[in-house]
Order: structure tokens, then sequence, then C-alpha cells
């Protein structure tokens, strides 16, 4: 089941990027997707094969940033938000279904690639 999760955020990527109005971001955005899937998928194969074993403070560490990151992210959003209702600033529906792409993507892929780094 773990697994299925560490799905959901390219997942919702594709989603959205097949939502959003036609342009050349979509498209570049939706190989880039895809190739990040089977690259994911590539490592996590090979990954079963060598079988790290992390200790629980690893583990605690990435709950806890990726969750700090969601925070941070969804502040910012709310930010985003604010602006817009304003009238400060327009942005687009495109923006926003990106910004709300790359919150899933960031927390859940790049965060634990740096934490098990370091």
């Amino acid at each position: 089941m773990t697994r299925l999760f560490t799905y959901f955020p390219i997942i919702g990527l594709l989603l959205i990027l097949f939502l959003v109005e036609e342009s050349i971001l979509k498209w570049v955005l939706l190989i880039l997707s895809i190739l990040l899937i089977v690259l994911a998928k590539y490592i996590r194969t090979k990954q079963d094969t060598d079988e790290v074993e992390y200790d629980d403070r690893v583990n605690a560490n990435i709950t806890k940033w990726s969750l700090r990151l969601m925070f941070v992210f969804n502040s910012i959003l709310l930010l985003l938000l604010l602006v817009e209702s304003k009238g400060f600033f327009h942005f687009g529906m495109n923006f926003f279904f990106i910004y709300l792409a790359l919150t899933l993507f960031i927390p859940f892929y790049i965060a634990p690639l740096i934490i098990k780094r370091f």
C-alpha cells in the first residue's frame, strides 16, 4: 500500500495536465512526468534488489520534512489566493493547477531523496 501511495502525486500531476488548456508547457510537463514515472519505477526495482535498510530516524525525518513542506506550500497557496482575491495580481487557473501538482510532487519525491542522501 505504501508503494501505491507514492504514485498518487504523479498520477495527480498527469490528471491535472490533461485538464490544463492546450499549450506547449502542458506537453513538456506531460513528457517530463512520464519520464519521471519510468525513472522512479526503474530506481524502485533496482532498490528492491539492493534493499538498503534505513533506521527510524531517517523515516521520521522524511515524514517530518514532507509535512513541513506541505505546510509551507499550503501557506503560500493561501497567500496567493488572498492576493488573487484582492485583485493585485491575476493568476490563471493553469498556474494554480501546476502549483498544486508541484506541491504534491516535491514533498513526496524530491524531499525524501535529499533526506536519504544526507
